[in-house]
């Protein structure tokens, strides 16, 4: 029997609209989930807007389909096949990758109102998973891309937003909902980040916006977790690290289904990490985190 999880999600509620059931909580992994989808060239990079409906068809109709993989091409499609998604608009598409950043995100405006960003994270790859170690020694490109993506997004809408991302589009969100100068931040409504890493400094003035979701076995989104906020913790059909994919988590109706403590060979996991990284200068942090995932690698 297959699990159920966003996309059986979408197939049971999209024919449901957000004003008769109201945005919840996996409505907001599908707004983060949807982000991995290259939207190059269909979604304006400006204020310009496209319906989700609208760049399906362009998507499906052109070479790009090819780029993703086959899971976030079912998700853009069910989206577009939903009276819940397809109408939503989309604009402010960035893709950035060089040699040493990766940045991506866009503007999802739903069509109750709601105004989402949603910031790409990293893949399941130990390239991927080393980005997220590298918040531990350094201000990344791509965290001073999307402080200025959502700063440029607030002084030009002055709408209320919430923000999503998973793995490193959380850390992203976060990062760059934090940074925010404290009359630009009053527009932050929710921070939604899944299964991504937090900050090396405090979350002032966001704190009471941070809504945090890890799966049982987790080690990226437990990396600088802030202790005053704790996260929901969510099932999935995995085994150990493969827990990261937000595809694997399990759905029951509108909600997660969840557990109330972490796996403990994650914890230990968890707790040698964080003792390394509290205990190393920048420096030495740097030279664990490539000596770590080295270690990996082999």
């Amino acid at each position: 029997m297959d699990t159920n999880n966003i996309l059986s999600y979408i197939k049971w509620r999209g024919d449901i609209s957000l004003s008769v059931r109201p945005f919840d909580e996996v409505d907001a992994l599908v707004m983060a989930t949807f982000s991995y989808i290259h939207l190059d060239g269909i979604v304006p990079d400006s204020n310009k807007e496209i319906s989700i409906k609208e760049a399906a068809k362009k998507y499906f109709n052109s070479s790009n389909p090819n780029l993703d993989h086959y899971k976030y091409q079912n998700l853009l499609q069910l989206m577009a096949d939903s009276v819940r998604f397809r109408d939503a608009k989309l604009s402010y598409f960035t893709d950035i990758l060089t040699d040493r950043i990766q940045f991506s995100a866009i503007k999802i405006s739903l069509d109750n109102g709601t105004n989402f960003i949603s910031f790409r994270g990293t893949d399941d790859s130990l390239v991927g998973w080393k980005e997220d170690f590298e918040i531990s020694f350094r201000t990344t490109g791509a965290q001073e891309y999307a402080l200025k993506y959502l700063t440029n997004i607030l002084k030009t809408t002055k709408k209320v937003y919430s923000l999503a991302g998973h793995s490193k589009g959380g850390n992203l969100a976060e990062y760059a909902a934090v940074n925010l100068p404290d009359n630009l931040k009053k527009q932050i409504k929710t921070i939604y980040t899944f299964d991504s890493p937090g900050l090396s400094t405090q979350v002032d003035g966001v704190t009471d916006k941070l809504k945090r979701y890890v799966p049982e076995f987790s080690i990226v989104g437990r990396l600088f977790e802030p202790e005053n906020i704790a996260p929901t913790i969510l099932v999935s059909d995995r085994p150990k690290l493969a827990q990261h994919d937000p595809m694997s988590w399990e759905v029951s109706g509108s909600h997660f289904i969840t557990r109330t403590h972490q796996n403990p060979t994650s914890k230990i996991y968890n707790q040698i990490i964080n003792q390394w990284i509290g205990e190393a200068n920048l420096q030495e942090r740097e030279a664990l985190t490539n000596d770590l995932f080295n270690a990996f690698a082999a």
